[in-house]
C-alpha cells in the first residue's frame, strides 16, 4: 500500500506522522521468532519511505524503544533526534513553564495539602508542592548532554487538576502494562533504589535496545527508555542512569516486596502494615518507628543480617513501597550508614549501627549520635522543612534494633 502512495504523489506532497512505530514489538520481547518477523515487516514499510523519499515533505516517528540494528535499519534518511538537547524538553513540561501555566492550580493544592484556604496559601507552602512534584514526577532526562529535566506531564495533570482531593499518585504508572521483569532488570532495579547509580552505567553505542538476554546494558537502556530509569549524569562515551522520580521508586519497590511476601504468613505481613503510621505520624516517638523497622525486618529477612546496608536495604524496599520515600545515607566512603525519610514538610534522618557479637550496643549508639551531629541535611528542599534525627541500633543476634534516641 505505501509502494502505491508513494508512486503516486507528487514531490514533497505527503506529511507522514507515525505515533507508537514500536507498539507491537514491545509486547514480544520475550519472543524473538516473533520479534524478528515484526520487526522485518517495520523494516520492509520504511524501506519503502526510503525508496520514495522526494515525495515527503516531513516525516515524524516517534516510540519508546530505540532497538539496535533491527528496526529502520533501511531508514537511514530518518534524523534520531532522541538524545538531542535543542529538543529536550518536548516530552514533558519544564518548573517554568508548570509555575508560568498552573500558577492557580499550585496554590490550590498547597491549600489541600496543608489544610488552609486558598487565600491563606504562602510562597513557602508553593515551593513544598514545588518540591514535591519534583520529587514524585520530576527528573526525566532525554539529554544527551544531561542538562534538561522534564516533568512527566500525565501524573502533573492529574494532580493539579484534583481541586480538594489532591494526592500524590501513581498515575502514569497505573497506566503501564507491566509485566514481571527479567532478573537483570530487577537487579538493576534494587540497586538504583540503593542509590548506586555509578554502577549503572552504558555507553552510549549501547543506548539501544537489544534482544541479549542478561545483557547489563540492554536492561539499563531498556529501563531508561520505557521512563522507569531516566539519565543522571552523563560523560563523553556514556551515561548513568536511576529510577526517574519517587513514583517509579515507590511503584517498583511495591512489586519487588509484593513478590517477597506472597508466600509469607498473613498474620506477620497484617503486623506490619499495622505499625506503619509510627513512621507518618510526625509525633511517633523514636521507640514507635524502631518497632516498626523491626518487623519488617523480621517479615523480609532471608537468613542471618550482619550489616547495615543489608539492613536499610529491606527497610527501603518495604517503606518505599509503602509509599514513603525513604533512600540511603552515606559515609564519606561511599558506604551505606543509614536512611533519609522525606515528607512534605519535613525530614527524618536516621543513623543506623550493627552490633555484632560482643559488641555493646551503647557504644553504636553513641557513634550514631556522633554520626548525626556531623553530617548535614541534604533533603531536596530541606531548608523549608523541620529536621529531626535519630540513633538506632540493630542487634544482629537479638535479630531487631534494640536502641534508638533522638539526637
Amino acid at each position: 500500500m505505501m509502494h502505491e502512495i508513494v508512486r503516486r504523489a507528487a514531490p514533497e506532497s505527503i506529511v507522514l506522522p507515525i505515533n507508537g512505530y514500536d507498539r507491537s514489538l514491545n509486547k514480544c520481547l520475550d519472543k524473538p521468532e516473533l520479534f524478528r518477523a515484526i520487526s522485518s515487516s517495520i523494516n520492509d514499510f520504511f524501506s519503502e519511505i526510503e525508496k520514495g523519499s522526494s515525495v515527503f515533505r516531513f516525516v515524524l516517528v516517534t516510540g519508546v524503544s530505540r532497538f539496535k540494528d533491527q528496526v529502520m535499519s533501511s531508514g537511514h534518511l530518518i534524523d534520531d533526534l532522541s538524545l538531542e538537547p535543542e529538543y529536550a524538553s518536548l516530552l514533558g513540561f519544564t518548573e517554568e513553564e508548570i509555575r508560568k501555566y498552573f500558577g492557580a492550580n499550585l496554590r490550590d493544592a498547597a491549600a489541600s495539602v496543608f489544610k488552609v484556604s486558598a487565600e491563606n496559601v504562602t510562597e513557602s507552602q508553593v515551593d513544598l508542592i514545588m518540591d514535591s512534584l519534583r520529587r514524585y514526577y520530576g527528573g526525566f532526562c532525554f539529554d544527551r548532554e544531561g542538562k534538561v529535566r522534564v516533568y512527566q506531564p500525565w501524573s502533573v495533570m492529574h494532580f493539579l487538576t484534583s481541586g480538594w482531593r489532591c494526592s500524590f499518585s501513581d498515575y502514569w504508572f497505573r497506566q503501564c502494562d507491566i509485566s514481571p521483569l527479567p532478573e537483570t532488570e530487577t537487579r538493576l532495579i534494587e540497586e538504583s533504589l540503593m542509590g548506586k547509580e555509578e554502577r549503572l552505567s552504558a555507553t552510549w553505542k549501547d543506548s539501544t535496545v537489544s534482544l541479549d538476554p542478561g545483557s547489563v546494558p540492554s536492561a539499563l537502556s531498556f529501563l531508561t527508555q520505557f521512563g522507569f530509569f531516566s539519565i543522571k549524569s552523563t560523560a563523553e562515551q556514556g551515561f548513568s542512569a536511576g529510577l526517574t522520580n519517587l513514583e517509579m521508586r515507590m511503584d517498583w519497590a511495591r512489586i519487588l516486596v509484593s513478590g517477597i511476601i506472597k508466600d509469607l504468613d498473613n498474620d506477620r505481613v497484617t503486623a506490619v502494615t499495622r505499625s506503619e503510621e509510627a513512621l507518618s505520624r510526625p509525633d511517633a516517638s523514636a521507640q514507635d518507628i524502631s518497632s516498626h523497622f523491626s518487623d519488617i525486618l523480621n517479615v523480609l529477612k532471608h537468613g542471618r543480617i550482619e550489616t547495615v546496608e543489608e539492613a536499610c536495604r529491606l527497610l527501603i524496599l518495604y517503606c518505599t513501597g509503602s509509599g514513603f520515600d525513604m533512600r540511603p545515607c552515606k559515609d564519606g566512603n561511599g558506604r551505606c550508614s543509614g536512611l533519609v525519610c522525606e515528607f512534605h514538610d519535613r525530614l527524618m534522618k536516621i543513623a543506623l549501627r550493627c552490633a555484632g557479637k560482643g559488641e555493646t550496643a551503647e557504644k553504636k549508639l553513641d557513634e550514631a549520635e556522633e554520626q548525626l551531629m556531623d553530617e548535614q541535611c541534604s533533603g531536596s528542599c530541606s531548608r523549608l522543612k523541620k529536621l529531626r534525627r535519630i540513633a538506632m541500633v540493630f542487634s544482629v543476634p537479638e535479630h531487631g534494633i534494640v536502641l534508638s534516641e533522638d539526637v
